[in-house]
């Protein structure tokens, strides 16, 4: 063993010195907490920033849907049977907007966001202390 930590290994404690950083470096002064350098501390806020980032989109993309959705049409109460050009129109409109939700979702969150945070951390946990 090459003095991994027990049970996360050197990422967890990597992660520990850059989230604990100054505080637990001040705290304690003798622990082998370190102050992360410059470089991970902008990582770290690089990554916090495009996850929030990320969430922001998810939710307009959730508003967009909710917002843009079309309701099927009510039962009556007198019992007759809605009209089914229009209900198929509805169907039609509904199958869009969640066309449109899904390919705006593919190409936001999976195409750009999702390999943008992987890279984050790539190089956050890539650099050597």
């Amino acid at each position: 063993m090459t003095g991994a930590a027990p049970g996360g290994g050197t990422q967890r404690s990597a992660l520990q010195r850059l989230l604990l950083g100054t505080e637990a470096a001040r705290e304690y002064p003798k622990s082998e907490v370190t102050e992360g350098t410059y470089l991970q501390k902008a990582g770290v806020k690089l990554f916090q920033r495009v996850l929030w980032f990320t969430a922001g989109v998810g939710a307009v993309l959730f508003g967009y849907l909710y917002l843009a959705m079309p309701d099927f049409p009510k039962p009556s109460g007198t019992g007759a049977l809605p009209d089914t050009v229009y209900v198929h129109l509805v169907a039609a409109q509904r199958a869009q907007v969640f066309s449109n939700f899904l390919e705006a979702g593919s190409r936001l969150l999976l195409n750009l966001c999702l390999p943008l945070l992987s890279g984050i951390l790539g190089y956050i946990f890539g650099q050597r202390s």
